[in-house]
C-alpha cells in the first residue's frame, strides 16, 4: 500500500524549537530542521499511558486550530521520542520533505493499527527509562568507588606524639 501522498489522521506535524520574533513572541524559524509527527487519540477515548502526563492534553491537542508553541518544561516528545516545542495545526502529511524517518514509519504503522504503534513507542520509552537507570546506577557506583579510593589513600593523621 502506497502512503506517500496520505495524510495521518489523529496527528500533528512538530518541529523541536522556535525563535523569540522581533517583539519577543515565538515563530517558526526559518530552517526549523527534521519535521516530526504527534499522534493524539479523539477526546472520550482511553489516553495510552504513555501520553497521560504529556505537557500539553489529548484535548488540547485535537482542537489545535493555529500554531502551538510548547514553552516551559518539559517539552512534548514526538513519535519518534525526540523532544518538539511546536505543534502545527495540519495533520502529519507523509508526502512532505524533511520528515523525521522514524516518525514517517511510525505514522505509516499508525494509519493501520494505532495499538501497534502505541506499543511500539512504549517499547521504546521502557527501554529508554531502562536505559537511563542503569547509567545511574553505574555513576553511583564509581562515585561509591571514588570515595572507597579517596578513603584508601588519604595519609591519617598522627593525633599520638
Amino acid at each position: 500500500m502506497d502512503y506517500t501522498n496520505d495524510e495521518i489522521t489523529n496527528s500533528h506535524p512538530a518541529v523541536a524549537r522556535y525563535v523569540n520574533g522581533r517583539y519577543g513572541e515565538p515563530e517558526l524559524p526559518d530552517d526549523y530542521g527534521k519535521v516530526h509527527a504527534v499522534f493524539y487519540v479523539e477526546p472520550g477515548q482511553e489516553t495510552p499511558l504513555i501520553w497521560r502526563y504529556r505537557s500539553v492534553s489529548m484535548k488540547r491537542l485535537a482542537q489545535i486550530k493555529r500554531i502551538e508553541y510548547v514553552e516551559g518544561w518539559p517539552p512534548l516528545d514526538a513519535a519518534c521520542g525526540a523532544r518538539v516545542r511546536v505543534i502545527l495545526p495540519m495533520a502529519f502529511h507523509l508526502g512532505e520533505d524533511n520528515l523525521c524517518p522514524p516518525c514517517k514509519r511510525l505514522a505509516v504503522i499508525w494509519a493501520m493499527d494505532p495499538d501497534e504503534c502505541i506499543r511500539q513507542i512504549q517499547d521504546r520509552h521502557d527501554k529508554r527509562r531502562q536505559h537511563d537507570q542503569m547509567k545511574s546506577d553505574l555513576e553511583e557506583y564509581h562515585a561509591a568507588q571514588e570515595r572507597d579510593l579517596e578513603r584508601k589513600f588519604t595519609p591519617q593523621r598522627d593525633f599520638g606524639t
